[in-house]
C-alpha cells in the first residue's frame, strides 16, 4: 500500500515470518512510519504472496499501524491469529477542548481475523474498556485480559 506523507522509513527492528490467514503459507510482517514532533506513526506491513502473480502484496488495512493515541496488538488463540486495533473512545459528555493528544480517555478495541471468503481481514469483534489511559501502549496492556477473554 503507499505509505501516506512521509512514511518511508523503518521504525524498529521488527521483522517476523508466521502465518496468520490461515493458509499454510506464512506471510511476512514488519513495520515502517516516521517520527513527529509529539509523536510517531509505524504502519505494520503484512505481506502474503500471491502466487497467481508470483508477487507479495501488502494485505494489512488501513487501521494496521501505531502510535501514541492508537495501537495495535497480535492476539493468538489457538491457531488463528487477530489484530486488535486500540481506539481512544471519549465519552460524548467530554467536549472537544478537552480532548488533549495524551489526556487519559477510555479505549475501543476492534478485533480483526483473517476471512477467507472475503480474501480480507474483517472486524470479528469491538469491545469497550472503562479504564482511563493516556496512550494506546498503555491501554492494550491494561485492558489486554478484557480483550482476550471476549476473544475467546
Amino acid at each position: 500500500k503507499p505509505p501516506e506523507g512521509n512514511n518511508q522509513f523503518s521504525m524498529d527492528g521488527v521483522l517476523e515470518v508466521r502465518d496468520i490467514t490461515g493458509d499454510p503459507v506464512p506471510e511476512i510482517l514488519f513495520h515502517s512510519g516516521a517520527a513527529g514532533a509529539s509523536d510517531s506513526v509505524s504502519l505494520e506491513h503484512v505481506l502474503r504472496y500471491d502466487k497467481s502473480k508470483a508477487t507479495f502484496i501488502d494485505i494489512a488495512p488501513e487501521p494496521f499501524y501505531n502510535s501514541g493515541t492508537h495501537g495495535l496488538r497480535w492476539l493468538t488463540v489457538g491457531k488463528q491469529a487477530f489484530a486488535v486495533i486500540a481506539d481512544r473512545n471519549w465519552s460524548p459528555r467530554v467536549p472537544q477542548e478537552e480532548r488533549c493528544h495524551y489526556c487519559s480517555s477510555p479505549f475501543q478495541y476492534s478485533v480483526y481475523t483473517w476471512s477467507a471468503r472475503t480474501n480480507a481481514f474483517v472486524v470479528y469483534r469491538r469491545v469497550y474498556g472503562t479504564a482511563s489511559y493516556s496512550t494506546a501502549e498503555e491501554a492494550l496492556s491494561g485492558d489486554w485480559p478484557l480483550v482476550q477473554s471476549a476473544t475467546h
